[in-house]
């Protein structure tokens, strides 16, 4: 197939073919048109190669395809945001120490904190609380607000790690489950705790990892509750993991 990003011609409108449905955009290939990958069928069959698409079609037909990529571009320009930011401010601790440092007092922990210092990390640092999900045949383990800013920041191979920590297993649902989720169980409902409690780096590693493992099964756009492909909305999450609720108090926004 010839590469179309080596021809200077002007695209005409390619409509979505009858029977396919959009998977992910795999990239934004101008003003007017998104280059898009399929759903296989049941079969396990990639109906069409990946094709050049109208943003407009796409934004009109199947809107959450277009979310879940502008989600992703938000969280990979926070992301850069964030290493230059740390970067910055190593760069800055650096040049601000002093050249003689041999009658500097040796430093001294501000809190008492049982982890391990991360790479970057000068000290512990802020407020101190036990692991809450930490075995109870095991000693409690103490951890630090900075210690614990430092694990968000850890980036990960096995599994989408920004996406999970901001997420973790929790899925929107379809107004027919939102509904029943709000009937049961009221505006500012919070049943899921996954990936919010204070944890120490052991137990958070392991959570985020099946976390991971329970959205893994999610096909996006599909509603978490019933699965049932629908209008998803943004008041009510559903976990994957622990099966329990979120509902938030604005009740308008649909993804």
């Amino acid at each position: 197939m010839d590469d179309l990003n080596n021809h200077d011609f002007e695209l005409d409108l390619l409509p979505i073919l009858t029977g396919t449905i959009p998977d992910a955009i795999l990239e934004e290939y101008s003003n007017d048109f998104y280059r898009v990958c399929w759903k296989p069928t049941d079969a396990g069959v990639v109906p069409t190669e990946p094709r050049l698409i109208s943003k407009q079609e796409l934004a009109e037909r199947f809107p959450h395809v277009v979310a879940a990529w502008e989600a992703r571009q938000r969280a990979e320009k926070e992301d850069a945001t964030q290493k230059e930011g740390n970067f910055v401010a190593f760069a800055g601790q650096f040049l601000n120490r002093r050249q003689d440092k041999r009658h500097a007092a040796p430093s001294q922990r501000q809190v008492d904190c049982d982890q391990s210092l991360l790479p970057g990390m000068g000290q512990h640092w802020g407020e101190l609380r036990s692991c809450e999900t930490h075995p109870l045949t095991r000693p409690d383990v103490h951890v630090c607000k900075g210690c614990r800013v430092a694990h968000y920041a850890r980036e990960s191979r096995t599994f989408n790690r920004q996406l999970i920590m901001a997420r973790g297993a929790r899925v929107a649902v379809c107004e027919e489950c939102a509904a029943t989720a709000v009937e049961t169980h009221g505006i500012g409902h919070r049943g899921c705790v996954c990936d919010s409690r204070w944890t120490c780096f052991r137990c958070r590693e392991g959570e985020l990892v099946d976390l991971a493992k329970a959205r893994e099964k999610h096909t996006e756009g599909r509603c978490g509750g019933c699965s049932q492909a629908s209008e998803l909305v943004q008041h009510v999450d559903f976990c994957l993991h622990c099966r329990k609720w979120r509902v938030y108090a604005t009740s308008s926004a649909k993804t």
